[in-house]
């Protein structure tokens, strides 16, 4: 009686044991999954990371050449003025028009080929047209400082153009390079909590894991037990039945000596006790 309830306490035992390793087990798995979602995020952030970074460089590169380019323009602009300044300072040196110039050579040319004078007279006429061939030929020049002063000028304001369009550019990859700079402290954030929530459940895992183990041995130490228990019921029967049989043989013994009747079932337990060696 004893060793049934026993043997009923450990398989209701073994029955709870094993309940709680299944629900261990699918605990094992849950969080496993958990685990394992996270460690996936965890790597598509540090690749989204890395392609940020490469981002971020490229636009670090094409500010440091548009700035290049920026001071290799404002160079450019300096230049321009400086020459604007130069030429503007020789055109400003004659106001005669090189047209009035031409008309007052030709009225001496005139004057000297129409007129009877004496040669102190034509010596004075001469010198005053080679005078204004010089001042036609200086307005010629500055004719010509006229056109370059204007694409110059056309030149200074291409170049300003340039200039504001370039620093636009700038202001633009400078604001992308912020808002990528910021989204990677923000993932780099986000990487340190998935990573902790991915030590947590793996800590849970491996505790999990260990729970699981135990709950087997704990089974497998039951079940051992239940396994002895079963092999001393089997004995125990078997001792009760080979007693059972001894004591009926030496019943059926006894009839013999006497000379008493004996039965074909009680000639076969003799015969079953002699095979068992008890008799």
């Amino acid at each position: 009686m004893e060793l049934d309830k026993r043997y009923s306490v450990l398989t209701s035992k073994l029955r709870e044991l094993s309940s709680k390793r299944r629900s261990l087990l699918e605990g094992v798995k849950r969080v496993k999954e958990k685990r394992d979602k996270l460690n996936v995020e965890i790597g598509e952030t540090i690749l989204k990371i890395k392609m940020l970074r490469s981002e971020y460089k490229n636009l670090s590169l094409e500010i440091s050449n548009l700035k290049e380019e920026l001071s290799s323009n404002y160079s450019k602009l300096r230049e321009t003025r400086q020459l604007i300044g130069e030429i503007k300072l020789k055109i400003n040196g004659s106001n005669i028009s090189l047209k009035e110039l031409r008309r007052r050579i030709s009225d001496l040319e005139w004057k000297l080929q129409t007129s009877p004078t004496d040669l102190q007279v034509e010596k004075k006429i001469a010198s005053e047209v080679a005078k204004l061939e010089r001042e036609v030929k200086q307005q010629e020049e500055i004719s010509k400082l006229k056109g370059i002063f204007m694409e110059l000028k056309a030149t200074r304001e291409a170049i300003k153009i340039k200039i504001g369009s370039i620093k636009s550019r700038v202001e633009e990859v400078n604001a992308r390079r912020e808002t990528i700079k910021k989204a990677i402290i923000q993932l780099d954030e986000r990487i340190k909590s998935l990573r902790e929530e991915a030590d947590n459940y793996h800590k849970e895992l491996l505790q999990k894991v260990k729970e699981v183990e135990e709950l087997r041995m704990a089974e497998k130490s039951i079940t051992e037990e239940l396994k002895t228990l079963e092999a001393e019921e089997k004995k125990r029967v078997e001792d009760e039945a080979k007693s059972i049989l001894i004591k009926n043989a030496r019943v059926v013994l006894d009839k013999l000596k006497k000379g008493e009747r004996v039965t074909a079932e009680e000639l076969k337990i003799l015969a079953e006790a002699e095979d068992m060696g008890v008799i």
